[in-house]
């Protein structure tokens, strides 16, 4: 199991789809991590504007068992 320093918490959530708001150093271990540690579901990481985009492919992805994955900035309405 693969634990991070960088923080993630869940921010929403219903039957289609979990958004979460997560700060880390690349995709590889937030997609690790993430789908490892919390659910093995669709989800939608919420960038905190660090993470190396280019460093994802499709291979990476599913063998991580990430189906949806789509990067935005986090919302400021808090």
């Amino acid at each position: 199991m693969l634990h991070s320093e960088r923080s993630y918490k869940v921010v929403h959530q219903n039957c289609d789809q979990i958004v979460i708001e997560a700060e880390f150093d690349n995709f590889t271990d937030a997609a690790a991590c993430l789908a490892s540690s919390i659910y093995m579901e669709p989800f939608i990481v919420v960038d905190k504007g660090n993470l190396d985009l280019g460093s994802v492919t499709p291979e990476e992805a599913r063998r991580f068992a990430v189906e949806r994955i789509e990067f935005r900035a986090p919302q400021q309405d808090k």
